[in-house]
């Protein structure tokens, strides 16, 4: 950029408020690598665990009677005093980050141990203003982003919680939308207030940034599991239930709603008129959406805010969480699959006739069509060998699943009995095995392990034992690896998928059909009832 540029980008910034008249450009600092970055914080943060676990053995004492409060602010203040220093080293900036993180903790216990506040969210209210002020009070950009989100999950999760602190979603949807529609208020006028001064606008979008993002987090996380990442969370994973009244008589739905109109708004408030009807298709989407899923209205109001500011970055975030919200669409179990399918083929009509109605001009095709053809780019080659990869993978997946259903052996293994309140959820109902004792503890890096089982003519299993590491099955005897989930091992599947209406025909399983090959694949096949009849 040359001086007269620079000079002309000074003028229509004084212009325009942004900056205070005088103001000259700074002399940039000197960037710094980010892996050095990220090596000096790991260095940092490496440092700071044994020092702060020292000084909490050191004063443990000295944490009751308010001892923490004085603690968390002394380590408050040194570290916002540190942070504020011109020309800080970075491995000092780094280390100052966990003391201030250990006193707003500190700070936090220490509100709720003096005051006796059991049950209450005001320490979770205190901690959140006290981290928004260290986020004023500091230069670093990113560190005020990060504060700006701790303190509104602080905030949001005070709200939330029952006076046991307990964070269960089932029973308590309505709270639960109210108190992060209540945290995601302030950041969206934070983000819409008119521009300010240079240095206060810089700190508020920031602020804003983070708070905004983790507010959108949270609305994708309290809608419920989410396309293929629910189904190793377990059959018990609750959904929200949005079918009540919520506070004074405003449903969540309602609520929804009208942030999706707003968002709307918001967006076509700088469109030109005749491109609006082009728009009407997503935009009836949008809103059918926000009626079928409660906190899509939230997501969508903060990515209207974000890309009308041109906040790439937060739009982002906001996009993946309005994504995670339409699959979570799928486990709302108050809604039937047959409504649930039609409301979704609707929704693609919508935004077919919307894609058709942004399609260029006939003239305008015509002239593409008869510009000879671009060369294939290496975009366009990866699109097609990462499409192609995706059907080989499921062509191999079917086959084998296929080659085990013909050519395995039958195996019927006794269930187990299952918690009645999870044994029926919506669709599909939890299955659990008759397995032997001595398996060991399911963890994180653990082998799998395997069990051996003895079945008769009839292909009922009579026996099952745990192979040692190594072991081989003896020659009556087939070893099956068992399956990891969130209540400890199981055979293949814990759950079994069945077409909606079919409960009661499901309910009288007593055996699980599998299909067994003698290196130990396995196939879930069916269930039996207790006399080992198909169902």
């Amino acid at each position: 950029m040359t001086e007269s540029d620079t000079g002309a980008l000074l003028a229509r910034a004084h212009a325009a408020g942004v900056i205070e008249p005088g103001t000259s450009p700074a002399a940039p600092e000197p960037a710094r690598p980010w892996p050095i970055i990220v090596l000096t914080a790991c260095g940092a943060w490496l440092a700071a665990v044994p020092l702060v676990v020292f000084v909490a053995l050191l004063l443990k004492d000295a944490l009751e009677h308010g001892g923490a409060l004085v603690l968390g602010a002394a380590a408050i203040g040194a570290a916002v005093w540190v942070l504020r220093r011109q020309r800080l080293g970075l491995f000092v900036e780094q280390l100052a980050v966990p003391v201030l993180l250990v006193g707003l903790s500190l700070l936090g216990w220490g509100v709720y141990d003096l005051f006796d506040l059991d049950g209450s969210a005001i320490p979770f209210a205190v901690t959140a203003l006290v981290a928004l002020a260290c986020a004023v009070l500091i230069e670093q950009s990113w560190l005020r982003t990060v504060l700006a989100a701790l303190a509104a999950g602080l905030l949001g999760f005070g709200l939330a919680v029952d006076d046991d602190y307990a964070v269960t979603i089932a029973g308590r949807s309505q709270r639960i939308w109210i108190a992060w529609h209540l945290v995601l208020l302030p950041g969206a006028i934070a983000a819409l207030l008119p521009p300010q001064r240079a240095r206060l606008q810089v700190a508020l979008d920031a602020l804003s940034d983070g708070w905004l993002a983790l507010t959108a987090a949270a609305l994708a996380f309290i809608s419920g599991r989410s396309f293929l990442f629910g189904a190793g969370l377990g059959p018990d994973t609750r959904t929200m239930d949005w079918s009540q009244a919520g506070f004074e008589g405003v449903t969540p739905v309602a609520g929804s709603v009208v942030l999706a109109l707003a968002a709307l708004a918001w967006l076509a408030r700088g469109q030109p008129l005749s491109r609006l009807p082009v728009l009407a298709p997503a935009g009836c989407a949008a809103l059918v959406l926000a009626a079928a899923s409660p906190t899509f209205g939230g997501a969508l109001a903060i990515g209207a805010i974000a890309v009308v500011a041109r906040r790439w970055r937060l739009a982002l975030a906001a996009g993946l969480a309005a994504l995670w919200i339409i699959g979570a669409f799928y486990y709302q179990l108050q809604w039937t699959l047959t409504t649930k399918g039609a409301l979704l083929l609707a929704l693609g009509a919508l935004l077919a006739l919307g894609a058709g109605l942004l399609r260029p001009p006939r003239a305008a095709a015509h002239a593409r069509a008869t510009t000879p053809p671009h060369p294939r780019t290496l975009r366009d080659w990866a699109l097609l060998g990462s499409s192609a990869l995706v059907l080989i993978v499921a062509a191999t997946a079917i086959i084998q699943r296929e080659h085990v259903i013909a050519h395995g052996s039958a195996l019927f293994v006794r269930l187990a009995p299952v918690d009645p309140r999870s044994l029926m959820a919506g669709d599909y109902m939890a299955l659990r095995f008759e397995l032997p004792d001595g398996l060991p503890e399911h963890g994180l890096g653990l082998q799998r392990p395997r069990v051996a089982v003895t079945r008769d003519r009839a292909g009922l299993a009579t026996a099952m034992r745990v192979l040692d590491h190594g072991e081989d099955p003896r020659a009556d005897e087939v070893a099956l690896p068992l399956t990891p989930t969130r209540q400890g091992w199981t055979l293949v599947s814990d759950a079994w998928h069945f077409r909606e209406g079919e409960a009661e025909r499901w309910s009288h399983a007593r055996f699980g059909e599998f299909r067994v090959l003698p290196d130990g694949s396995a196939l879930l096949v069916g269930l039996r009832d207790e006399r080992l009849a198909p169902l």
